[in-house]
């Protein structure tokens, strides 16, 4: 899920403004201040022993991947008493500061495994000036 921020503590994933589709900018280039990946990933018991690689990219629909990308590698550690049930780890991938050079639709890519896993897009678009209305008094 595309939000505007998320952190792990204890386990539990915390997401601020999920389900972001759609970044307004007052002109291009811009940088997204606040942007990242949440994401929770489930395990069998044999790929939780075995060490694993998450890559998240951006780049323009159709075309270019833009500079920067995160990538983490991990393994799932289950205690032998859980080693039965389905092991999960919740993982954020912080996106600030990502340039977009236009408006346009973006996809910001996740790959596990170095096999694709998802495409999420993300649509970047010039904010409409808003006018302020005068109050009726009265």
């Amino acid at each position: 899920m595309l939000c505007d921020a998320a952190t792990v503590r204890e386990g539990l994933l915390h997401i601020v403004g999920g389900r972001v589709a759609e970044i307004r900018a007052n002109s291009f280039p811009t940088r997204v201040a606040s942007l990242a990946v949440a994401l929770r990933l489930v395990f069998d018991r044999e790929d939780a022993e075995r060490a694993h690689t998450v890559i998240v990219t951006v780049r323009r629909e159709g075309g270019e991947l833009l500079p920067g990308q995160g990538r983490i590698e991990f393994t799932v550690q289950q205690p032998p008493e859980l080693r039965d049930q389905e092991a999960a780890i919740a993982v954020p991938f912080v996106l600030n500061g990502v340039g977009l050079d236009e408006e346009g639709t973006f996809l910001v890519e996740i790959s596990y495994d170095d096999e694709p896993l998802i495409q999420l897009p993300l649509r970047a678009a010039v904010a409409e000036a808003v006018s302020p209305q005068p109050t009726p008094i009265g």
